[in-house]
């Protein structure tokens, strides 16, 4: 059998992982995975099927392949002194696995993909990100500015708006008005 973009390959790495049928099928059990927690091993059959069927129906129809056994082994010394090394990617013998080993394939995906990231969680993980850039950025104005940048803010730099050489204490408390929900 040849692979076709539609089929879904079994296997491991990245060529198998980011084969655009694998891609696919991720993406219909991630718009499930929620439905998939909640259910019952029943229901959970249910929606694995429902995946499979999905992949079936595409044009050309999707398939669930795995490398033939033949064709996983090891390299193999020819009278010429060469080697015949396993095939890789899409070429070399492919066979199709049976509907129930599909779907075990599939609960074990639903089963293994992390849930979509909430909006603030994605939002959470950004600003993490920007805190550690700045703090990276300001390692480097401090490995740069050698010690003058620790003298300024111990001493208190006069282009600095607050500077220990001031007395603030007598300044009017000002608190912004808060701002109406609109």
């Amino acid at each position: 059998l040849v692979p076709t973009p539609n089929d879904v390959l079994l296997g491991r790495g990245a060529f198998i992982n980011e084969h655009i049928g694998n891609r696919h099928f991720r993406n219909l059990a991630l718009e499930r995975k929620a439905l998939f927690d909640a259910a019952n091993p029943v229901e959970r059959r249910a929606i694995a099927i429902q995946i499979i069927g999905l992949t079936k129906a595409l044009i050309p129809p999707g398939r669930f392949l795995k490398r033939a056994p033949y064709a996983l082994r090891q390299p193999v010394l020819l009278s010429d002194g060469k080697y015949q090394l396993p095939p890789r990617g899409l070429e070399g013998p492919w066979e199709e696995i049976s509907d129930a080993k599909a779907c075990a394939k599939a609960i074990q995906v639903m089963r293994d993909l992390k849930p979509k990231a909430t909006r603030s969680e994605e939002m959470m993980f950004e600003e993490a990100e920007q805190v550690a850039a700045l703090a990276s950025v300001n390692a480097s104005m401090k490995d740069s500015m050698g010690g003058e940048l620790e003298q300024s803010v111990a001493i208190g730099n006069a282009n600095t708006p607050f500077d220990s050489a001031h007395d603030y204490s007598e300044l009017p408390d000002q608190h912004p008005s808060p701002v109406a929900d609109v």
